[in-house]
């Protein structure tokens, strides 16, 4: 137990309340009771509702977000990026926080409001951490929700936006007294790409909260596969779509997704041709997305690798919220996944834009195969939720803050 309340400042560039990552960071530090927590994000589209999150010692504030840029500023903003091509870290934060208003307001407010530790959440907060920290006194750790520098691989992000990240993480994690990450490739990257102490990095997963949930019996004559979650390209759900053809009978999915319209529409008139075989769902509340899996029987998820380095490594949410629900977990087959739903018995994989395989998959599984997935995927959820991965974190915080 540590013998005083300790202050910690966590910052991320979107709404606070819409990251999945940072509301389990902050619970797990509201539950701990020893730290007087500040979450300082950005505000996102006040059409889209934010669910509220009210944590014992944990307070949330909002900057605004930056104005949509046109004409002059639009061409003022490529000349900026453009000039990141030059090797200065001086020029790179000039960059970082010339880019609107927002960074500059977080910056702001982090200052002003001093902590014992600053909890960066990604690049675009790490030179806000950075210096609030450098200023302060205070200890900084680096949260990596992904290896932003490998995002995309089109030229546009390439030759525009990786040269500004690359600067900046070079400058700045140094400073880190401990990085974070959401999977041990990425961990292992940034060590790696940056040369830093690997004794420093720790893995942090995206477990999901704890929920009991009511299991059902399988009917083999009806077995549902869900997917939720963002739509968006890169998300494998054109092949899913083009795959369910070739599904058996008693095979259905089930879409809860959240995206852009226009490309939700275009989800549903590829899916047009399927009539019945194919539902798609209404968004529902974050808390609520481990419930309204339950009552499915296969939790799937056809992402294409082969997009980027973040698709190839990722260990996403949805993966142990269909496991805390109880489902069978089908996945695209890539290590950080691989490891996972082969380790602990908690599904199948196939192959990378490939509805065949995706069809082969789960038309191979039976009822006995299904259900002891579904079992294992209960146990696994048991031992790895929310509380038992984010306790790494507040233990981090304490060992920093002792």
């Amino acid at each position: 137990m540590l013998p005083c309340v300790k202050r910690v400042c966590v910052l991320v560039a979107n709404p606070v309340e819409t990251d999945p990552r940072v509301r389990k960071q902050l619970a797990a530090l509201s539950a701990a009771g020893r730290y007087e927590v500040r979450a300082i994000g950005v505000e996102g589209d006040p059409g889209r509702p934010r669910e509220p999150l009210a944590l014992p010692g944990v307070t949330i504030e909002h900057v605004p977000a930056n104005a949509t840029l046109r004409g002059v500023g639009r061409a003022f903003d490529a000349a900026r990026r453009l000039a990141c091509l030059v090797p200065s870290a001086a020029w790179a934060r000039h960059a970082f926080f010339a880019h609107g208003r927002a960074r500059a307001l977080l910056r702001d407010r982090a200052l002003a409001w001093r902590a014992d530790l600053y909890h960066a959440n990604d690049w675009t907060t790490l030179p806000v951490a950075a210096e609030a920290a450098r200023a302060h006194g205070a200890r900084l750790v680096y949260d990596s929700h992904e290896m932003g520098i490998l995002e995309f691989e089109d030229a546009r992000f390439r030759f525009f936006r990786r040269p500004l990240i690359e600067r900046v993480e070079r400058h700045y994690l140094p400073r880190a007294d401990r990085i974070v990450a959401v999977c041990a490739s990425i961990a292992r990257e940034l060590v790696a790409r940056y040369g830093l102490d690997a004794a420093r990095a720790s893995v942090v997963r995206n477990a999901t909260e704890s929920v009991t949930v009511e299991p059902h019996a399988l009917d083999p004559a009806r077995v549902r596969v869900l997917y939720h979650g963002g739509a968006n390209a890169g998300r494998g759900l054109e092949d899913l779509l083009d795959s369910v053809a070739l599904w058996s009978p008693h095979l259905s999915l089930w879409l809860r997704v959240v995206g852009r319209p226009a490309y939700l529409e275009s989800l549903r008139a590829r899916a047009a041709g399927l009539g019945s075989r194919v539902t798609f769902l209404p968004p529902v509340p974050i808390d609520a997305v481990v419930r309204e899996a339950a009552p499915f029987d296969v939790g799937i998820h056809p992402i294409v690798g082969s997009d980027s380095f973040n698709n190839r490594v990722c260990l996403p949410n949805k993966l142990f919220e269909y496991a805390m629900a109880g489902l069978a977990v089908f996945v695209t087959d890539l290590p950080e996944m691989r490891a996972l739903v082969h380790g602990h018995g908690l599904g199948a994989t196939f192959a990378e834009r490939d509805p065949a395989a995706i069809a082969a998959a789960l038309n191979a599984a039976t009822p006995e195969s299904l259900a002891r997935a579904r079992e294992n995927a209960l146990r696994f959820s048991r031992e790895v939720n929310a509380a038992t991965e984010f306790a790494k974190l507040v233990l981090l915080y304490d060992e920093l803050l002792a």
